[in-house]
């Protein structure tokens, strides 16, 4: 796990979005998958909306040749190195697609959920090899603000955990565990703060 070079992100609204825009700008080969096709348009006007805020940022611009997008979750998941689910809020939906998404990726591949306040015990409960399973909730946008919140869940492994953060940290976000028992409000704050500093620094 130490060398991730592709990336599943399962869920392309605004959130699945940015982790596409920001893995792509750090060099990563990205498979995009979401049951609805018509947000591929919204991706790729996203992409060329920001490309000027992300070359700024990083100093380079995306190669668009990098992200694929699936119509299949099974072909989106082959030969992923980790898994960024970002599909809507709703538990009984997150815990359906993860069961997918620990039947589909390959064995040894973490899987994180963006959720901002679903537990990943309660997403993962479907799920056989709960070990490989985390939280990773971003600061919005995720492709802009440098901070996610790392949480594993009763079963998840801590080297999973101390993995993920690495992996996160060589992406250039300021990654932090938190307590695996509480949801991530407390940390809104701090999220509306780091918003409004990296907006006036691409103004």
């Amino acid at each position: 796990m130490s060398k991730i070079k592709t990336v599943g992100i399962v869920g392309t609204g605004v959130i699945g979005t940015g982790w596409i825009i920001r893995n792509l700008a750090h060099n990563k080969i990205v498979h995009a998958y979401d049951q609805n096709k018509n947000l591929k348009n919204y991706v790729l006007k996203e992409i060329k909306r920001t490309s000027k805020s992300i070359k700024k940022l990083f100093g380079k611009k995306i190669l668009i040749k990098n992200l694929k997008f699936f119509n299949s979750l099974e072909k989106a998941l082959s030969n992923v190195d980790f898994v960024q689910e970002s599909v809507l809020e709703d538990l009984e939906l997150k815990k359906s697609v993860f069961e997918q998404l620990d039947k589909l990726s390959p064995e040894n591949t973490i899987i994180a959920s963006s959720s901002s306040y679903l537990l990943i015990s309660k997403i993962s409960e479907l799920v056989k090899h709960k070990y490989r399973c985390i939280n990773a909730h971003p600061a919005l946008p995720p492709h802009i603000v440098p901070f996610v919140e790392v949480a594993g869940g009763v079963n998840t492994d801590p080297k999973i955990i101390k993995q993920a953060v690495s992996i996160y940290k060589k992406a250039k976000y300021a990654a932090i565990t938190v307590n695996k028992a509480v949801s991530y409000t407390h940390l809104r704050a701090h999220e509306t703060k780091a918003n409004l500093v990296c907006r006036l620094l691409l103004e």
